[in-house]
C-alpha cells in the first residue's frame, strides 16, 4: 500500500515539472496573439463567474463556479428511467431462471418417477419369467411322469 501510494506521488510530481509546469512556461512566454499548440486544455482567465463551461468529456454536465458540476435534469431522468427499466428486465431474467429451475425439478422428478416406475415392472416380468420357468419345469416333469405311467401300463 505504501509503495503504491509512493508511485502515485512520484507520477504526479513528474507530471508537475515535466508536462504541467513547461507548458505554463510556454504560455507566459508566448504573446497574446499567438495561438497555444499546448496538448492542455486551457481556459480563458477573464471569465466571470455567471459564465459556464460546458466540458465536451462529460455530456450533460454543466460547471459551476468551484469545478462543481451540476446534471441536467433531463439527463438525470435518462438515467433514472434506464435504470429502472434495467432493473425489471433484470428481475424479469430472474422469474425465468426461477421458472425454469422449477421446470427442471419437476421434469427431473417425474423422470425419476418414471424410471423408478419402469424398474419395479421390469422386477415384475422377471419374477413372472422366474414363475413361468417354473411352471415349465413342473409341466415337463408331469408329461415325463405321464409317459412312464403309459408306458408302464402298455
Amino acid at each position: 500500500m505504501n509503495d503504491l501510494l509512493f508511485y502515485a506521488l512520484l507520477m504526479a510530481l513528474l507530471y508537475y515539472f515535466f508536462l504541467y509546469l513547461p507548458s505554463q512556461k510556454k504560455l507566459s512566454s508566448q504573446p497574446n496573439n499567438q495561438p497555444s499548440t499546448s496538448p492542455l486544455p486551457i481556459f480563458d482567465t477573464k471569465q466571470t463567474q455567471t459564465d459556464t463551461i460546458t466540458r465536451i468529456e462529460e455530456p450533460g454536465a454543466i460547471q459551476c463556479p468551484g469545478n462543481q458540476f451540476v446534471e441536467d435534469p433531463q439527463v438525470i431522468q435518462q438515467l433514472i428511467e434506464e435504470k429502472t427499466k434495467l432493473e425489471k428486465d433484470n428481475q424479469q431474467k430472474e422469474q425465468t431462471i426461477i421458472g425454469l429451475n422449477n421446470s427442471y425439478d419437476k421434469l427431473a422428478t417425474k423422470t425419476q418417477q418414471e424410471l423408478d416406475n419402469l424398474k419395479k415392472q421390469l422386477k415384475e416380468k422377471e419374477e413372472k419369467i422366474k414363475e413361468l420357468t417354473e411352471v415349465e419345469k413342473n409341466l415337463e416333469e408331469m408329461i415325463n411322469n405321464i409317459k412312464e405311467l403309459n408306458q408302464d401300463l402298455d
